[in-house]
């Protein structure tokens, strides 16, 4: 099912037809994938979506990447869950799983487990994709999108998040949360037990006397 009218259109009109439709995932791949310079991701309720001004030009690539185009997503969740999500950002969860990638180098490069990254390293080994646009949020705006494009693991690895370069006077070692709502709702549990989390810090705690000095 098409969103976007036939006819001649400039790319700047197609993707904003896009996100006027309200199917626009918030990727980014078209404001990191333009050339005019004035796009950028715009925060709204449902998560972020593109923002540019209407003489914007992009890539042909945008459009070809877009994964909103074609595809009518709130349709789609009506028909397969009854109602919309109270948060696009997130959608409809009926269960949560966690992953990681086996993968030890790829997993503590990523910025998330690696397991996105790990993704796209085997479409890459495997053939089934040139190359992968990547869309880094980089120093330094953090908030706003830089393009890559590789077909290098290497490069792939080194797409995690960036961080502010301001000073931070404090860090958490550790964080050692209630999983029990989780595991009730949902049947999740850690893989670590809360009591090896604590022995560790112990441990570290008697290792070094001074740990929890403040800095500010």
């Amino acid at each position: 099912m098409g969103l976007v009218p036939p006819g001649p259109m400039t790319t700047a009109e197609k993707i904003q037809g896009i996100v006027d439709a309200g199917t626009c995932v918030g990727c980014g791949a078209c404001v990191v994938l333009a050339i005019g310079g004035t796009a950028k991701m715009r925060a709204t309720q449902g998560g972020p979506v593109p923002s540019f001004d209407t003489g914007e030009t992009f890539s042909d690539i945008a459009w070809t990447a877009c994964p909103g185009k074609g595809v009518d997503y709130p349709e789609l969740y009506r028909q397969h869950f009854g109602n919309l999500p109270e948060d696009w950002r997130v959608g409809i969860v009926n269960k949560m799983w966690t992953g990681f990638a086996c993968d030890q180098v790829i997993r503590r490069a990523g910025a998330s487990g690696g397991v996105t990254s790990r993704v796209l390293i085997h479409l890459l080994e495997t053939g089934r994709v040139d190359g992968v646009v990547l869309a880094r949020q980089d120093l330094p705006i953090p908030g706003e999108a830089r393009l890559s494009i590789s077909n290098q693991q290497s490069r792939i690895n080194s797409q995690q998040s960036a961080t502010t370069p301001s000073f931070r006077p404090f860090d958490i070692p550790w964080m050692v949360l209630d999983a029990s709502l989780a595991e009730r709702i949902c049947g999740w549990k850690p893989a670590t037990p809360i009591s090896e989390v604590l022995e560790e810090i112990a441990r570290h705690a008697e290792a070094h006397p001074n740990w929890l000095d403040l800095v500010a």
